[in-house]
């Protein structure tokens, strides 16, 4: 990091800004190869220190009914909901909610609100808002709030009746309220001490078995409700190893006692999932207010609406930010944005709730806008009160710049070049220079076959290579890549003739290229649904089976004639499409439609699936693809995705700016499916050339892009800098003819280096696979390994190029600097470092030191 970019609030540097004795520090460290504590040594001693160490009713009739609110959610006043409300049976039961919008925020008085009802002995009114019947009738709920009245019709009706219990729709959310059939509990597929239910009840009669039947029934006693197995441990009444799952007097638990005191019943199996509203659906809370109150109601085919929020599940995506309870009240723990995902059976919907108290003293400064992004960018940050950090500088951007296209640092010759020109335009040229350096497309297609799992393992080492150079071509041609894609979901032929058709070796199953295609192409991570419903999300089995029946039809064929060479490698195969092939639902146990995802319609029978199936993801209207593209190339540039991880796309994981993301799918659309058009429009915006500098109003912001976020080089770019610097290139056996470890076709297990820094073994779809977090191989890589000593002590490196022309050491220093930190030395730097020549006798080891130091330095290991 540039010394300007530099600040103590800033991860990982925790030491003094604008102090220089870390490269005394660092020198001391090489020499002797302990830690010393020096101040400006603390970037190093981070590294070292970092390496060496996520309802209500109980009635079959008529639960109640909520007509849709006719207040808009933001509407300015007051809102209660819901309008109306009808209760049947003695266990049902409905939560009142009061909302106050003001100023584009709301304010919950629930809770502050004076609830009534008329006549009095018609409901049982908490202060809550929650309401129980009492009696049969008709009546009122008035609710008064400071100058505010209203009334709310209600009627009472079937407590005359038995209670009656569904199985499937309050038993069955029930337990899952409890968390009793989630993944980590009764759910998994082991089962918990013997007892297994099925994952969030999506098979009730599976989990009816499990409760009546298995191991003699036991778990349940009609005769004694309160004396059954589930009830005693779920309540804490005997030991448990899930501890307390809900308490006797809550919905859950009531429903629990009820179904089993009335024999327990089976109702029949719903295979819909009903309609869900959750009221508010977004939200921006009022800085007095850190809590809301979600009420969710429920629909089933030709019924009416009913409450359901003590029968839902609520899931934040941050529990370190607001905390939810099982009643729906959400309360903030501190500022920021949250999903939550409110689920009751097999319907989801995610509520967004913010919380961003507003500070009156808050005075805006816009920095320059040079597209829409920074438009779209710098009025979310205006609207959440967060100051963006000034622009970077000139060091900095073209450090910058220069990783993030070409995946190098700029040369000593290209630095001087740029901090030199004073033409106003300088940074948006130098990004039309590289997006046309043909090692952009050397630099680029290297993120696309990480996530494509091309490697040895799959191809052949000539196929994996003709893919690679396919990649390379296209990327340096610019061919639209709408048109790379479906040349590569429609590939067919002999691999080595016709490179993207190993798309379908890399992938062998029908399920696996499903997968992928969803991951990297469409941003969803599907997998999930390939043994059930996907619990959190939309995707269904359906949605699994549909797309995975697009690749049923691929055929593999060995050529024998062709032997590989070398050591044992996959066979080289021959793509075609054949006429049969099917992919059976393993629920309905008959072949699955090929279909598009969220979508009931199959794709026409007399068109070739795969062909398809690529028209529908590259088409402009798709809701996926140009989204997940775009995500993606704002992930690799900005280092976090729009929607962050780039390749989950879900309700539960909402975008920091929904319109920038908007904006940008709209726009690679328009322009052709350019990626060059995208990246540029990217890295010319005031928000990419932000410095990493943090302000007091933007310290705590990880999210909004209010500045730009150091991380730590890749393990390709990192062995290719210290080789840049050093003058000393890597070499690699296996692909000799390669000179860049980011053009590098494979990824090399048994290169120790590139190990230690995470470079992915090509396994997942997923940029997951490349960590980014420091480790303890990389701190003894850095210090005492033998890549980085045998690069810094080569004889004829770039030390021994400069001593052997006796340069002067000021010159020699500068040279460095610009070679590693593309800036020159400051004065401070400049004189410690002719300090430590004088103390040494020998001139050759002590400028080795220096070089270590540089090498090691917090700057040179992060991107700024």
């Amino acid at each position: 990091m540039h010394q300007e970019d530099y600040n103590s609030n800033s991860p990982p540097y925790n030491c003094p800004p604008n102090q220089t004795f870390w490269l005394p520090a660092m020198v001391t460290i090489h020499q002797h190869y302990v830690s010393v504590s020096r101040p400006r040594g603390q970037s190093f001693r981070w590294v070292v220190s970092h390496l060496l160490m996520t309802v209500c009713s109980t009635s079959l009739l008529c639960w109640g009914q909520s007509p849709i609110s006719q207040v808009p959610t933001g509407t300015p006043g007051w809102q209660v909901w819901p309008k109306q409300v009808i209760l049947a049976g003695p266990l049902d039961g409905a939560q009142m909610q009061l909302l106050r919008y003001h100023r584009g925020a709301v304010q919950d008085w629930t809770r502050q609100a004076q609830w009534r009802s008329q006549p009095a002995g018609l409901v049982r009114l908490q202060a809550t808002g929650w309401l129980e019947p009492l009696a049969d009738g008709n009546g009122y709920i008035e609710v008064e709030a400071q100058d505010f009245a209203a009334k709310v019709p209600i009627t009472v009706t079937g407590l005359s009746r038995p209670p009656q219990v569904s199985f499937r729709r309050q038993v069955s959310a029930a337990l899952a309220v409890g968390g009793c059939n989630g993944g980590s509990c009764h759910g998994s597929p082991q089962g918990k001490n013997g007892f297994r239910l099925s994952l969030w009840g999506a098979d009730a009669r599976f989990d009816y078995f499990s409760l009546t039947q298995d191991l003699a029934g036991r778990r349940v006693n009609a005769v004694a409700p309160a004396e059954s197995l589930v009830l005693r441990k779920a309540l804490g009444r005997m030991p448990h190893e899930g501890g307390v799952r809900f308490s006797a007097d809550s919905i859950p638990a009531r429903m629990l006692h009820q179904w089993i005191a009335s024999g327990t019943p089976w109702d029949h199996d719903l295979t819909t999932p009903p309609e869900l509203r959750v009221e508010p659906e977004k939200a921006r809370l009022d800085q007095a207010c850190r809590t809301l109150q979600l009420v969710v109601h429920a629909r089933f085919p030709g019924e009416t609406w009913r409450d359901v929020t003590r029968l839902t599940v609520f899931q934040p995506n941050d529990p370190t930010l607001v905390r939810i309870s099982a009643d729906g009240i959400v309360e903030f723990r501190s500022s920021g944005e949250a999903a939550i995902l409110c689920r009751y059976l097999g319907a989801t919907r995610t509520v967004r709730v913010s919380y961003f108290p507003q500070r009156h003293d808050f005075v805006w400064k816009a920095p320059p806008e040079n597209n829409a992004i920074d438009r779209l960018v710098m009025a979310r940050l205006q609207e959440l009160q967060i100051l963006p950090s000034p622009l970077c500088s000139d060091s900095v951007f073209i450090r910058r710049v220069y990783l993030d296209l070409l995946g190098r640092l700029p040369n000593v010759e290209e630095t001087r070049g740029f901090l030199a020109s004073s033409d106003p335009y300088k940074r948006e040229k130098l990004v039309d220079k590289l997006l046309a350096d043909p090692q952009f497309a050397e630099f680029w297609s290297r993120k696309w076959m990480d996530v494509l799992l091309a490697n040895q393992k799959r191809l052949p080492k000539d196929v994996l290579l003709g893919l690679h150079r396919w990649w390379q071509k296209h990327l340096h041609q610019g061919t639209p890549f709408d048109e790379m894609v479906r040349e590569l979901l429609t590939a067919q032929g002999h691999t080595l003739e016709n490179p993207p058709a190993a798309f379908f070796t890399i992938h062998s199953t029908a399920e696996d290229a499903a997968e992928t295609t969803a991951q990297v192409f469409l941003g969803v991570r599907i997998g999930c649904a390939r043994c059930h419903n996907h619990p959190f999300e939309r995707w269904t089995q359906d949605d699994y089976y549909g797309l995975a029946a697009c690749f049923a039809r691929v055929e593999r064929r060995n050529d024998l004639q062709f032997k590989p060479s070398g050591r044992r490698q996959p066979p080289v195969q021959i793509i075609s499409s054949k006429k049969e092939g099917e992919v059976l639902h393993p629920v309905t146990g008959r072949p699955a439609a090929p279909r598009p995802l969220l979508s009931a319609a199959p794709f026409p029978s007399d068109q070739d699936r795969r062909v398809a199936l690529a028209g529908w993801l590259t088409a402009p209207d798709n809701p996926f693809f140009a989204r997940a593209v775009v995500n993606r190339l704002w992930f690799h540039l900005l280092g976090r995705g729009i929607a962050d991880p780039p390749d989950d796309l879900r309700d539960t994981n909402p975008p920091s700016h929904e319109a920038l993301l908007d904006f940008l799918a709209r726009d690679f659309v328009e322009h052709g499916y350019n990626l060059r058009h995208t990246i540029r429009t990217i890295c010319t915006s005031t928000t990419y050339q932000l410095s990493s500098e943090p302000l007091p109003q933007n310290a705590d912001d990880t999210r909004f892009f209010s500045r730009a976020w150091p991380r730590l080089l890749t393990a390709e770019q990192l062995l290719d800098a210290i080789g840049q610097v050093t003058e000393v290139p890597e070499t690699f056996p296996d692909f000799p003819e390669t000179r860049r470890a980011v053009a590098l076709p494979d990824s090399l297990p048994n290169h120790p280096f590139l190990s230690a820094f995470g470079q992915p073994p090509r396994e997942l779809p997923c940029e997951c696979e490349r960590p980014s977090e420091p480790n303890l191989a990389q701190a003894l890589q850095l210090v005492s390994g033998s890549t980085v000593h045998r690069k810094i002590t080569a004889e004829k490196n770039r030390l021994g190029r400069l001593l052997a022309h006796s340069m002067s050491d000021q010159a020699i220093l500068e040279e460095l600097f610009l070679a590693a930190f593309s800036r020159r030395p400051t004065p401070r730097e400049t004189q410690l470092v002719l300090d430590i020549l004088a103390r040494h006798a020998h001139k050759r080891a002590a400028w080795d030191d220096i070089l270590w130091t540089l090498l090691n330095s917090a700057e040179f290991l992060y991107r700024p």
